[in-house]
């Protein structure tokens, strides 16, 4: 049996790179995959988040974006923001009655490791399904407040 011409000269070509035989068909396959290939690249990974803190310290603001905070209440909801002596509390109140919330903020007065502290407390009566916002700031007198921290909130 004979075989047919293009057989035969296809038999004959040299064999290529990687054995990839020298062939139309694949200079055209390494030509295609080095011309549309390229680099690898990872996807790209998120900036890390960094843990929500409950407080600050003189020189600087708490956070850029209120943090959630848990209350004593499982049908109320709360996100707090604190600053230089003031802390502010947004509430949701999803209960099937209103409540009543108090919000108790603490901070260092002056500076020194010895300093006087100081506190205050917010109250406020939070109807069925609203959203409120509580406020309460420590008062230092003549010195700066330091370390403004959430002491409590107390939803019932």
């Amino acid at each position: 049996m004979t075989e047919a011409p293009g057989i035969a000269a296809h038999r004959a070509l040299p064999a290529g790179p990687r054995g990839i035989a020298a062939r139309p068909c694949g200079a055209w396959l390494v030509l295609f995959a080095v011309g549309c290939g390229g680099p690898v690249r990872p996807p790209p990974v998120p900036p890390a988040t960094p843990p929500p803190v409950v407080a600050a310290s003189l020189g600087g603001a708490l956070t850029d974006r209120p943090v959630v905070v848990e209350t004593t209440s499982a049908c109320t909801h709360a996100r707090a923001r604190c600053d230089l002596g003031t802390c502010t509390v947004e509430l949701h109140n999803e209960c099937e009655l209103p409540i009543l919330c108090e919000l108790t903020v603490a901070a260092s007065c002056g500076p020194g490791g010895n300093a006087p502290s100081a506190k205050a407390t917010q109250r406020e009566s939070v109807p069925v399904d609203t959203a409120t916002t509580l406020d309460a700031s420590v008062d230092c007198g003549a010195e700066p407040p330091r370390n403004t921290r959430l002491a409590g909130l107390r939803c019932r």
